[in-house]
């Protein structure tokens, strides 16, 4: 199936919202959030093995203008009738190479594949079943950054996460994670904005996910565009041809101004991606984790 910071007020595209600008390597010259609501994440930090509830206060909007700089189990396959998905043959120019293969350990062994994206210098997205599952939880994260075959430019290790405390492993609204590494390789690879939209629309008809998936032969990265349908207040269906293994690639769309916008988190077959709240670019921008 096809599926799946000055503060102000600003009206865009006939609707309130707010907009982070991408941030984007040398080599490419290209390159609003839901209704604020309360929320809570788990932060685990797999380092010291502690773990701590926040809340996430609603706070101001913001618009962030960003620097330029330079055995896995697989989900089922969400393509219809003709497979449109293109494959990414230069990974290291905007915005590929700020989105990264995943490779996931579980506390209870089990290893998975994912794909994440960049959204500040150390700080990256995914879905929350990439973190947390209604068993085990994430114990350590491997993140190949625009990885190409058996290429891989450049790497981290995740050292924290966060997921909602509503996700317990099945909670499709609530399936996001957030992901520090340790180290700074955003100021390689680049990073996407975040697109925050209120109401019944996310600012965009036209999206495209990227992502590593596993149904494909090899770890390349592939691309499809879609359109947006079914608009709800956490998540909203989507068209382009997705399989297991891009659980956590970016449903982004690219705005002239702004750059490369995430308007969504891809999760699910069928196809779904999890919308990006305000409430939760407010929260990274708060703490440093969104630019």
């Amino acid at each position: 199936m096809k599926k799946i910071i000055s503060i102000f007020s600003v009206m865009l595209l006939l609707f309130s919202g707010i907009t982070v600008y991408a941030q984007e390597i040398p080599q490419d010259n290209e390159g609003d959030s839901v209704v604020a609501q309360t929320e809570q994440l788990l932060e685990v930090d797999v380092v010291n093995g502690t773990e701590r509830v926040i809340d996430l206060s609603e706070t101001a909007t913001y618009s962030m203008v960003a620097d330029t700089a330079a055995s896995e189990t697989i989900s089922e396959r969400s393509v219809i009738g003709t497979d449109e998905r293109t494959k990414i043959t230069n990974t290291t120019i905007s915005p590929y190479y700020a989105i990264a293969y995943l490779s996931i350990t579980m506390e209870d062994g089990q290893t998975y594949r994912g794909t994440g994206f960049m959204i500040s210098p150390n700080t990256m997205l995914t879905a929350g079943h990439c973190l947390k599952s209604s068993t085990s939880k994430a114990k350590s994260v491997t993140v190949y950054a625009g990885r190409n075959g058996t290429s891989k430019p450049i790497t981290a290790h995740m050292t924290k996460y966060y997921v909602d405390t509503k996700y317990t492993g099945s909670e499709a609204d609530w399936d996001y994670g957030i992901m520090v590494l340790d180290s700074n390789i955003g100021n390689t690879t680049g990073w996407f904005g975040l697109h925050g939209t209120s109401g019944s629309s996310i600012g965009t008809t036209n999206i495209r996910v990227t992502g590593y998936p596993a149904d494909l032969a090899g770890y390349y990265m592939w691309t499809c565009a879609g359109t947006v349908s079914n608009i709800t207040t956490n998540r909203f269906m989507h068209t382009a041809d997705t399989a297991g293994g891009e659980s956590g690639s970016p449903t982004y769309f690219y705005n002239g101004t702004y750059g490369n916008q995430a308007v969504g988190i891809h999760t699910h077959g069928g196809n779904y991606s999890r919308r990006i709240t305000t409430t939760l670019v407010n929260w990274l921008k708060d703490n440093g984790y969104a630019k």
